[in-house]
């Protein structure tokens, strides 16, 4: 049965969205539903009432879902979805899954040219119960930009669908930089310098670990810092290369091929990575 897999992904800059993308290769029934979803703290009810308000419709269609995830399984969604075997229909993760917008697979003796479904037909189609507006029309057009890529016909193809929206930046001790004296960096090389001169604050005598401060504390079970270098990448690179119609998000390498093997090589990518390891 070829289903549409659901999976979710980060996009780049302040704002962070999880997608929906399609996938191919499912052994479920047509009159069965198995989701999955990661449990991240965006919290699960909701999807459990969609289920309940789904099936008030189609009395017939069993829903299962699995909400048992946490942090830490992105990768065990993507190796199923890879798998071509999954039971699972829908997932719903943060994993970001534009590398695999170009990428064929084998799935139940069949070879499909894309692993992610096109879901561009959903996108695009009418709903009577909503005046005929499409789900299109009712996205931010600044993520609808970000979950588009060109294909072979030359118009923007969807192969994702948003379904949480939340802010991502760094927080900072405000008191602790009033008592000290410290300025709130604006560029990546300012962060680095001043957490760098933190580091050299004598705080003896104060409740500060073994008398120092510590620029960044972060969670030893979930990070987030892969998340801050897309930010950071389109710093270095702007915002045409990656967002533009030959850009790094509609899957072209900084030459303008689309090579899965060189769509990694912009310079930025690089320049970020640094500023990570010497953060770290």
């Amino acid at each position: 049965m070829k289903t549409k897999k659901i999976m979710a992904t980060v996009l780049a800059g302040t704002l962070t969205a999880s997608l929906a993308v399609g996938a191919v290769g499912c052994k479920s029934s047509k009159d069965a539903l198995q989701i999955s979803v990661v449990n991240v703290g965006y919290g699960v009810e909701w999807l459990h009432k969609l289920a309940e308000g789904y099936n008030s419709h189609n009395p017939d269609v069993e829903i299962d879902i699995d909400d048992s995830y946490y942090g830490g399984i992105d990768k065990q969604f993507v190796d199923q979805v890879l798998s071509g075997e999954t039971d699972t229909d829908i997932y719903f993760s943060r994993d970001a899954m534009f590398e695999y917008m170009q990428r064929g697979q084998s799935a139940g003796g069949e070879y499909y040219d894309r692993i992610l479904e096109d879901l561009t037909d959903l996108y695009e189609a009418e709903n009577p119960y909503d005046n005929d507006r499409t789900m299109k029309s009712k996205i931010h057009p600044d993520v609808l930009r970000d979950i588009s890529m060109k294909q072979e016909d030359g118009k923007e193809h969807q192969f994702s669908v948003p379904w949480v929206m939340d802010a991502l930046g760094i927080m900072y001790n405000a008191d602790l930089f009033e008592e000290y004296n410290l300025t709130v960096p604006n560029t990546t090389h300012e962060l680095i310098t001043l957490c760098e001169h933190i580091q050299t604050v004598d705080c003896a005598g104060t409740e500060a670990q073994n008398g120092k401060l510590t620029p960044f504390v972060d969670s030893y079970s979930d990070s987030y810092w892969n998340i801050l270098t897309e930010g950071w990448i389109t710093q270095y690179e702007g915002v045409e290369a990656m967002q533009g119609e030959y850009g790094f998000w509609n899957g072209y390498d900084p030459n303008g091929d689309r090579y899965y093997s060189t769509v990694l090589s912009y310079d930025g990518i690089e320049r970020a990575y640094e500023v990570l390891h010497d953060l770290m």
